[in-house]
């Protein structure tokens, strides 16, 4: 029953942006005059929308593979730089808001090369980014990368996410994915289901 649940929330979580897309999209098809503010409002719904739709399948697809046999960690090599760029670039792109910036600083004595589930670790900071974004309506968000050479072949790293606005309620927190996504709580949505998400890589 638990299982049936959820589905119907995560369905319901795909079909609000869907049908924000479609709304806003006929709704631009039939108007023959538009004015330019008008054009640009429609089109930053839709793509507020598009984003929504884009991030919820990810969460499905993250939730389908979280308990499966194939969901180790990966480590391999990889350039610790190329990774952050991609993080700083989906966090400028997801903030859409004119009062809230994002702001990133990586500590100097990162190496440029590490070895790691870096896959894991992307998911992990842009579903918490996504969650602090979403909720800081005014002022900044920053996430900042400290790394302390423990030997000549391990590093001990501490990613902190600082904003200016409201957090999850512990417990919420405390859920597992399916505690979370048949519980009654109000406002269950997405982008706190990342954060559940983002927990559960963290154990992983």
């Amino acid at each position: 029953i638990s299982r049936q649940k959820m589905l119907v929330n995560m369905s319901h979580e795909v079909r609000t942006p869907l049908h924000n897309i479609m709304g806003y999209g006929h709704f631009m098809m039939g108007s023959k005059e538009l004015t330019e503010e008008e054009f640009k409002n429609n089109i930053s719904e839709i793509k507020k929308s598009t984003l929504e739709l884009k991030d919820t399948i990810s969460n499905i697809y993250d939730i389908s593979h979280l308990d499966g046999p194939t969901n180790h960690v990966n480590q391999i090599l990889y350039s610790s730089k190329e990774l952050y760029e991609k993080i700083n670039e989906y966090a400028l792109r997801r903030n859409t808001k004119e009062n809230t910036r994002f702001t990133m600083n990586v500590s100097e004595n990162t190496p440029n090369m590490l070895y790691g589930d870096k896959d894991k670790i992307y998911k992990i900071v842009t579903k918490l980014l996504e969650n602090a974004i979403e909720v800081t309506n005014y002022g900044e968000v920053k996430f900042e990368i400290t790394s302390e050479m423990l030997d000549h072949e391990y590093i001990e790293q501490t990613f902190k996410i600082i904003n200016t606005g409201h957090v999850m309620s512990q417990e919420l927190f405390e859920m597992d994915y399916e505690e979370f996504m048949t519980s009654n709580v109000k406002n269950v949505d997405y982008i706190k289901l990342g954060v559940i998400i983002a927990k559960k890589y963290i154990e992983i």
